[in-house]
């Protein structure tokens, strides 16, 4: 339901005498569904003539992406890896209250950090892989670390120690072990930023040997189109749940999915699923539609928590499925080589309808991103996870989304939010294919 001005009014007036706690509220919409279509249908087939022009400016180069994906996807693996170790990054969270929602004691971090013994880091460099999805965090802990409990956007669900989801098969390196052994720091690909590193779970990581390595690399790769994938081996084992963008290699009858072996070292066993393609997937106007459609609706997850995404990482998922591998942040999406400022354009909305291409071009702020995916109603339209917009001049209240949606910069008006439209944030325009155009 469309919130009125005086409805806000009132509620700003009535909140008006309490502390700042108190004023804080996350506004839920029974009729959310409805909200989100008034600025823009959720319906993938109203993209169908943008998919199309992209199709045809790209299909021809998806090849040469797909290659240097590949080629980032493994470089872990490779002797020349140099991961960006920021040690600074790796002992310091911006968060201060832990789970009970008291702030975490100076004796206790001080824990964290001696077992983490950052010191002595790097103190290895061993080839391993994942055998299931983890987790990977700034501290060696999976206790949360929330920044401020008091301010919307501070506490639940946006746990600083979080750094990424690592999906099933994903080629590592182990740099540091924790003194009491149950935590592995490793990097994997883009390692090139400092959050493409982090502490996981020590048994949810196996070595990897020469003839593992060989047999992996010289596979295909296939990528899955779906969520919530249960992968089974061939005698009906459960192996591990797979998310839209994992990749694993096979061949057209079965998947290569890494388990633990003896002595640490994974082995390969073989599963059946139709939900995995050959990757690249085809950047095709019907593909693109398709997971368009499939990501729409998927709930919001800080970092990829509960195996959800957030902003950066439905963008990263979404582009890997068609063969291009982009960093895993907003931040980091929206500094690489090739990325414009756009924040003095006054109609940010023609701006992209004339000059960018859909489905290859991505837009934000500090703290989002967006995927350009064309136009509607003349106006252009962004595929994005959304946790909330803040609401009122003070930052009053929060409208919960919790999902990934299609909007235009208009979405903030739908809720009569005063606080800036969506064009008033946007800053920073990167063109995906810009490099071989």
């Amino acid at each position: 339901m469309k919130f009125s001005k005086f409805a806000l009014y009132c509620c700003c007036l009535a909140l008006s005498s309490c502390s700042d706690r108190e004023k804080k509220l996350n506004i839920v919409d029974e009729r959310l569904d409805e909200t989100l279509s008034r600025n823009v249908p959720q319906d993938a087939n109203i993209l169908a003539s943008s998919a199309e022009f992209a199709s045809k400016i790209f299909l021809k180069y998806q090849q040469a992406y797909n290659t240097e994906s590949d080629i980032m996807f493994f470089s872990p693996w490779k002797s020349t890896f140099k991961p960006y170790i920021d040690r600074d990054y790796l002992s310091s969270v911006k968060g201060k209250y832990a789970e009970n929602l008291h702030k975490w004691t100076s004796s206790e971090i001080a824990e964290l950090k001696k077992n983490a013994a950052m010191n002595d880091c790097p103190s290895r460099r061993i080839k391993a892989i994942s055998i299931r999805n983890t987790m990977s965090y700034i501290l060696p802990t999976e206790k949360p670390f929330f920044e401020d409990i008091n301010r919307l956007g501070g506490g639940y669900p946006f746990n600083e120690n979080i750094s990424n989801m690592i999906y099933i098969g994903t080629p590592l390196l182990i740099l540091h072990v924790t003194a009491d052994k149950a935590w592995f720091l490793v990097a994997y690909p883009r390692s090139v930023w400092p959050r493409s590193l982090g502490w996981v779970k020590a048994n949810d990581v196996a070595f990897v040997d020469e003839p593992f390595i060989r047999q992996y690399i010289k596979s295909e790769l296939f990528v899955s189109i779906n969520d919530d994938v249960v992968l089974l081996s061939e005698s009906g084992r459960f192996l591990s749940n797979a998310c839209m963008g994992t990749i694993l290699p096979g061949t057209n009858s079965e998947l290569f999915v890494p388990c633990m072996g003896k002595n640490g070292y994974a082995e390969i066993t073989k599963c059946r699923s139709s939900s995995f393609v050959k990757k690249p997937y085809a950047f095709t106007r019907d593909n693109l539609i398709e997971i368009t459609r499939k990501f729409l609706g998927t709930k919001y997850g800080w970092g990829g928590y509960l195996n959800n995404r957030d902003c950066s990482i439905m963008t990263r998922d979404f582009t890997t499925i068609f063969g291009i591998l982009i960093p895993r942040s907003s931040k980091n999406q929206l500094r690489q080589e090739g990325c414009v400022s756009i924040k003095n354009i006054s109609d940010k909305s023609s701006f992209l309808r004339a000059t960018a291409i859909p489905f290859l071009t991505l837009i934000g702020w500090k703290g989002h991103v967006m995927l350009y995916v064309g136009s509607y109603a003349d106006k252009a339209v962004f595929i994005h996870n959304v946790c909330g917009i803040k609401i009122g001049e003070n930052e009053e209240g929060r409208y919960v989304i919790g999902k990934t949606i299609l909007s235009s910069f208009d979405l903030s008006k739908e809720i009569e939010s005063s606080s800036k439209t969506l064009e008033d944030k946007v800053e920073l325009m990167y063109d995906i294919s810009a490099a071989v155009r």
